[in-house]
């Protein structure tokens, strides 16, 4: 039978990671040891450096500045390395419109088959053509389009889709599949 990992992070909302790997072969003890975790205090008291010395201390990150958790997990398998664990909030990804016509902005623009990678993957991003073979493509992270020429060799720049105001010059470096 397989056995399950469990890791409850301190963050709230707690997360639960669940890590069920395949059979290593290796038969591990289900007690690791210290059945009490180690708890960091927040924040972690540092004693002022004396002001006669030109040393200096740097809290990195900053309290301000941290917006995300990580924690490295060793698991007790000999053969499995170290998972570095890095938690972030969710990044509010855009959903294409659905709309009639999607882009009121660009009326004339149809749906076309999806060719290029999402960042990050996983899917392809929305895509619609005009009658002048002009391509747009749905930005979710911005939910925007992103304007090409027909042969999608030439960035045209970033467009908001209801009102067709320019969001991004064109970028030269931008290019998609025709």
């Amino acid at each position: 039978s397989r056995k399950a990992y469990t890791f409850l992070t301190e963050e709230d909302p707690r997360i639960t990671i669940i890590w069920t790997p395949d059979s290593s072969g290796i038969s591990a003890p289900s007690n690791t040891g210290n059945q009490n975790p180690v708890r960091i205090p927040n924040p972690v008291v540092v004693d002022p450096l004396p002001e006669d010395t030109r040393i200096e201390a740097t809290t990195s990150p900053a309290p301000e500045e941290k917006n995300f958790a990580d924690y490295i997990l060793v698991l007790p398998l000999l053969n499995i390395p170290p998972i570095y664990v890095y938690l972030n909030t969710d990044h509010k990804y855009y959903t294409p419109p659905k709309e009639n016509p999607p882009l009121p902005a660009f009326p004339d623009a149809k749906k076309a088959q999806a060719k290029t990678p999402v960042k990050g993957g996983g899917k392809l991003r929305n895509r619609w053509k005009d009658s002048k073979g002009k391509i747009y493509e749905w930005d979710s992270q911005h939910g925007t389009v992103e304007v090409y020429d027909r042969s999608g060799r030439n960035h045209l720049g970033e467009f908001n889709h209801i009102t067709g105001e320019q969001t991004k010059p064109a970028d030269p470096t931008r290019k998609v599949e025709k």
